[in-house]
């Protein structure tokens, strides 16, 4: 509650003074052109880039749905597939999950007669909500997201609203419940705000953005903004941040060591040598000539840095693993029984792992394992859920379930069914 008769935004001289600072600092950011005008940059650097090529690759997807859709090519409880939560929302407290907007919903917003959104805007949403302007809280629908997107419509900053933990089918989603143009929308945001419902701002966008509403002071309102839950308003800075360290923990593939997944080599003291190793490895590999290479190392402290800080304080069980940075197994002699282990192991980490990996692309691999969750009937498969409750998995997670149901495909490329 502020005090009756007393603003608490800057006014007069002090409200000129910002405004004159903010209007040199957007003379001072970098701008870039994109397929729909001038943006300012915000997600820069390669994590930036590889989060932008990902929500261009989800656009197009849903796009071709859109038309499939307008033109009778899809089935009726076939839903539109808008890519993975991004990692915006993943920071704002939307789960890890695919999302989606069913057919009916996207036939609304596009409901010319209404004032709705053209094809080509609505397709673009993926892209919209990788790098929103800002995320906020509903107020109305609980485990809900409201998302400012950059574009306008009408004159009309365009809104989504997300509904979290919803289900399509057998796959439990985070669901698309509208998209529009907002009316009065600078008041609506300064009020959600100044209530702590305000959980992601992209600043060096949003300030700038924001002189187009009639109503809402951004700068100022910002000055005061707090979270009601308490905890920090997360920036495109958090963003980045978020990326960066999922580039950096990304690139091992999940199958690490006996200890994980893989069924416990025997317990002997022996270990091979790197030389024996390679000899069977070579024998293997004459079989199979598309395969991804394979290096051994005697010892853990063989490895290359990256991997051994990943899989720190597995130096004495980590047997194998798949590196999508390499796209090379790498293998320990220090941690192999036998020839027979050495097989097991290959197999594990190539024919699954590495084979993947090198057929399909990130995006396309997490939909083919989506699929292949659902095929192997998810939570019903007794072995699926056997390795999850091994090892720990939360198969509610989208993430989890692909271990899951990857690791289960290893272990058939091994013979252990």
């Amino acid at each position: 509650m502020g005090i009756r008769g007393v603003s608490p935004y800057p006014e007069g001289a002090e409200r000129g003074a910002i405004n004159k600072a903010f209007d040199e600092f957007f003379a001072t950011l970098e701008a870039r052109e994109t397929d729909r005008g001038v943006a300012l940059a915000s997600l820069k650097g390669e994590a930036g880039t590889q989060e932008s090529a990902r929500a261009k690759e989800a656009a197009k997807i849903f796009k071709e749905d859109l038309e499939a859709s307008r033109d009778g090519k899809l089935a009726g409880n076939a839903v539109l597939r808008l890519g993975e939560t991004s990692a915006a929302l993943r920071i704002s407290g939307a789960p890890s999950l695919p999302i989606v907007m069913t057919q009916e919903k996207a036939r609304e917003i596009m409901r010319a007669d209404d004032h709705g959104l053209s094809l080509e805007t609505l397709a673009a949403l993926p892209e919209h909500l990788a790098d929103p302007i800002m995320i906020l809280d509903s107020s109305t629908q609980a485990d809900s997201l409201v998302v400012v997107t950059e574009p306008f419509h009408e004159g009309k900053p365009v809104v989504a609203a997300i509904h979290l933990n919803s289900r399509a089918g057998r796959l439990e989603v985070n669901q698309v419940a509208s998209v529009y143009g907002k009316d009065s929308a600078g008041s609506f945001l300064e009020k959600k705000i100044g209530r702590g419902k305000l959980r992601y701002i992209n600043k060096t966008r949003g300030f700038a953005w924001s002189r187009g509403l009639s109503g809402l002071q951004l700068p100022a309102v910002m000055q005061h903004a707090k979270r009601l839950d308490g905890k920090k308003i997360l920036t495109e800075r958090d963003l980045v941040k978020t990326l960066e360290s999922e580039r950096t923990t990304r690139g091992i593939a999940p199958s690490l060591s006996p200890g994980e997944h893989l069924p416990p080599g025997k317990n002997v003291s022996f270990r091979m040598t790197a030389r024996g190793v390679s000899n069977t490895v070579k024998k293997l590999t004459e079989q199979a000539k598309n395969a991804v290479p394979t290096r051994v190392v005697q010892s853990f402290s063989g490895l290359p840095e990256h991997i051994r800080k990943a899989y720190a304080g597995r130096e004495n069980t980590l047997e194998g693993v798949y590196d999508p940075q390499t796209k090379t197994v790498w293998m320990v002699a220090d941690n192999l029984t036998d020839a027979e282990r050495v097989a097991d192991v290959w197999a594990h980490e190539t024919v699954v792992h590495g084979g993947l990996r090198s057929l399909f692309a990130p995006a396309q691999l997490r939909t083919i394992l989506d699929k292949m969750w659902v095929a192997a009937d998810g939570r019903a498969n007794g072995k699926l859920m056997e390795i999850a409750d091994r090892y720990g998995l939360d198969v509610r997670k989208r993430g989890d379930q692909h271990r899951a149901v990857e690791e289960y495909m290893a272990n058939l490329a091994e013979g252990r069914r």
